[in-house]
């Protein structure tokens, strides 16, 4: 397993630290709106991991952590469309 530190832009002072993950595979970081972004990741063999962060200005903040299914998983679905093949 690897950890993976995510930054964000801060108003004033430069990167800030968004978040800190220990046992992260595969970080996928997607911005929601102005002040949301949410991050994806694996912790794991198949446990499928989404957090939603508040951007405060100079800080952040941590709304919510869930596990979810695969198929919710955004990386998942580009990989999907990678690995499909055309069959005549």
């Amino acid at each position: 397993m690897s950890s993976c530190v995510i930054y964000y832009a801060g108003d004033e002072y430069g990167p800030l630290i968004l978040c800190q993950l220990e046992d992260c595979i595969d970080p996928l970081v997607r911005k929601v709106s102005t002040d949301e972004v949410e991050v994806y990741f694996l912790a794991g063999t198949h446990t499928h991991i989404r957090q939603r962060w508040r951007l405060l200005g100079y800080a952040a903040k941590l709304e919510k952590e869930e596990e979810i299914s695969w198929r919710d998983d955004p990386r998942m679905k580009v990989h999907a469309a990678h690995t499909q093949r055309w069959v005549p």
